[in-house]
């Protein structure tokens, strides 16, 4: 992008690019090439999360209609019921992948999931190693999971 950023040169090869998981089943279903467990990270998540106020203590519940505590403390709990709200929905959502890769579907297990994009660049697994850290090779029925723990 010579206009908006000329001290920078051209990218010599294409990026990776990953998508991230959504619910979506149409026109195709998230193929879903990185799998992680993000279980033991989930209380930072939240806590991260919970830095965008005005997104999920404001829009989110003015957008989807729903009460929210006043107190910082029963926040951040309110946010990561929410949170794992979408983590149970994720798990349906996969679950033919958790189990190809037997992994037990377990209400306290978070996950995040990616497709490896075909724009982008493709992926060896060292590469995905450094990209999603903790990664871990375990190709079944074209998923791979990892844990992070």
């Amino acid at each position: 992008m010579p206009h908006v950023c000329p001290d920078q040169p051209a990218l010599r090869r294409d990026p990776t690019v990953a998508f991230m998981a959504d619910l979506f089943t149409r026109p195709n279903k998230l193929r879903v090439d990185v799998l992680l467990d993000v279980s033991a990270e989930f209380p930072s998540v939240v806590q991260m999360l919970a830095c965008h106020r005005s997104q999920f203590f404001q829009w989110l519940p003015y957008h989807e209609d729903l009460q929210v505590p006043d107190q910082e403390s029963q926040q951040i709990t309110w946010l990561a019921n929410w949170i794992s709200g979408l983590h149970r929905q994720r798990c349906q959502h996969f679950a033919e992948e958790l189990a190809a890769a037997q992994v037990p579907s377990e209400p306290s297990l978070k996950l995040e999931a990616y497709e490896i994009s075909e724009y982008g660049q493709r992926c060896s697994d060292q590469r995905l190693a450094e990209l999603f850290p903790g990664y871990q090779t375990q190709t079944l029925s074209q998923s791979v999971i990892q844990s992070s723990q």
